[in-house]
């Protein structure tokens, strides 16, 4: 069961899907990328998030009780997205943190929001992380120097475009992979 690393609600215990394919983030590699976070934002207050392919909703509730201003989740699972608001009320988040029963990346045409951090953690082998960054300037959903954290498996290949993303970091964890992009535009 995760639990909230830091902040306000530390060590709190969240739902979690039951094992249907979902692959959590292994507590070890979500510390190691909220300490990268912390160096590189200081502080949340002002970080607007969006939790993509959310399941628990683990890394924006991570991110919410550090202080973030404000969290939206994006599920398209019935089941995760009942557990996600679960999650939500328990730790007493529901004016901060939003969720969304909806498909992602499609969901951003329908969306006005400007987002300073984004979590993209879809399932391993798909095209959705390639389509997700893609859709995510396409729909300029991203504010000036945005943060991306990318989590994938090693033998993935998502084809960076360098022209709209810098790498700030990649590191790995086993087959995980995570890696950090800064957006160029805005």
């Amino acid at each position: 069961m995760p639990s909230i690393i830091a902040g306000k609600r530390r060590g709190a215990k969240l739902l979690a899907p039951a094992n249907d394919g979902v692959r959590p983030t292994p507590a070890r590699v979500r510390e190691a990328i909220f300490s990268s976070l912390h160096a590189l934002l200081g502080d949340w207050s002002d970080e607007i998030v969006l939790d993509a392919f959310a399941g628990s909703g683990a890394l924006g509730l991570e991110a919410w009780s550090r202080g973030a201003k404000y969290v939206q989740f994006i599920e398209e699972n019935t089941a995760h997205y009942k557990i996600l608001q679960k999650n939500i009320e328990k730790l007493e988040a529901t004016v901060q943190c939003r969720a969304k029963l909806a498909t992602f990346p499609e969901c951003l045409a329908k969306n006005s929001q400007r987002y300073s951090l984004v979590f993209l953690d879809p399932p391993y082998h798909s095209e959705l992380l390639k389509r997700s960054l893609h859709a995510l300037v396409q729909y300029q959903v991203l504010a000036n120097k945005a943060i991306l954290s990318l989590e994938y498996d090693e033998k993935q290949d998502i084809d960076v475009e360098t022209s709209l993303y810098s790498t700030i970091r990649l590191k790995k964890y086993g087959r995980v992979v995570s890696h950090f992009l800064q957006y160029n535009g805005g």
